[in-house]
């Protein structure tokens, strides 16, 4: 598999599909707002901050990874951006990783869902 393959695929996906990316986040966000948070602010600044965690977390993890396969690069890619992102929200917002699992896990898993769709239609998988 060439280096970084998963990655750039996860950066493509964001940038070409933006309406996936869009769902994703809108769903995420619902989710957030209903059970994480009471106030509309705090959901915004939860869903950025949380987002830009998990982002930054799977492109690394993509890039360190990418000697695998690609079923197991993308399932590890998720994993370790999921468990960062809750961990680093639970810490920083200090609720409780309960209430951020039904937001993060919708959101995070439409995202795994669309990277293999993605690299399924170039061919890769």
């Amino acid at each position: 598999m060439p280096q970084g393959l998963l990655t750039s695929l996860l950066l493509k996906l964001t940038i070409e599909y933006w309406y996936f990316t869009l769902l994703a986040i809108l769903l995420k966000f619902f989710f957030l707002r209903l059970t994480a948070t009471e106030t509309f602010l705090r959901a915004a600044v939860i869903l950025f901050i949380g987002s830009s965690a998990f982002f930054t977390i799977a492109c690394l993890a993509g890039l360190i990874f990418s000697s695998m396969s690609y079923v197991s690069t993308g399932m590890i890619m998720v994993i370790l951006a999921f468990s960062g992102e809750m961990l680093f929200c639970t810490i920083m917002f200090r609720t409780a990783p309960r209430k951020l699992i039904p937001g993060f896990a919708v959101g995070n898993g439409l995202f795994l869902i669309f990277l293999y769709m993605e690299a399924m239609s170039l061919g890769f998988l």
